[in-house]
């Protein structure tokens, strides 16, 4: 099987265990979503596209997500109400993340995003960006010692806002240039700060705002 229709396992509750996708390339809108007794998907190597609310409130979905290159784009809301993810790998293949992908996401493990949620017109070129201006893709989101860089050159307005469960350290490498306004406010959690690709041109008005625990070098 190579594509998982929109609505295919919608609210099966009888679907447990974990489920095995190695040659499934497309995983449609609300594939999964409220599959509440599904408790991991495996062999992701071919997913290319994962559709709006593919795995929404999948509570009980645990394990690791570690995206290989082929996956190009993550919808809206895709791993909303996540809980007990594992680790998150992004890879820089992703150019488009949907808005609240992972909110209400993660048990606490590592996050690294290398791919960007979408592009922006800056001095004439395109560049990769995470978030959209508007919405949270992590809003209260739980993951651990966070890792962005690859193809992000901006974050953008509130991308990670509201994120009492981020911990640890958030590193930003790679080609990151901007960090916009409210970016990571209200993440109080977070208690290390690495900014260490030597790109960054800009912090705007209260990008970290109300991180009290933070510490670390500019």
């Amino acid at each position: 099987m190579e594509i998982i229709g929109e609505n295919a396992f919608y609210g099966c509750t009888g679907l447990d265990g974990t489920i095995s996708m190695p040659k499934v390339t497309s995983i449609g809108a609300h594939a999964f979503e409220n599959c509440s007794n599904l408790t991991g998907i495996a062999e992701l190597k071919s997913v290319q596209t994962i559709g709006d609310s593919a795995f929404e409130n999948c509570s009980k979905m645990s394990g690791d997500l570690s995206f290989t290159t082929t996956l190009t784009s993550i919808g809206s809301r895709a791993f909303y109400n996540g809980r007990s993810i594992g680790l998150v790998s992004i890879p820089d293949s992703v150019t488009s993340i949907g808005s609240s992908a992972f909110e209400n996401s993660g048990s606490g493990s590592s996050l690294t995003i290398y791919g960007c949620s979408g592009k922006e017109t800056v001095d004439g070129k395109e560049v990769g960006i995470l978030g959209d201006g508007t919405n949270s893709i992590f809003r209260n989101s739980n993951y651990s010692n966070i890792t962005i860089g690859g193809s992000v050159k901006i974050i953008k307005e509130y991308a990670f806002c509201d994120c009492e469960g981020l911990k640890g350290t958030l590193t930003i490498r790679g080609k990151v240039e901007e960090v916009k306004k409210l970016a990571f406010s209200d993440c109080d959690n977070l208690t290390g700060l690495s900014l260490n690709n030597g790109h960054i041109r800009k912090i705007y008005e209260g990008a970290f705002a109300r991180c009290s625990r933070v510490e670390g070098g500019l």
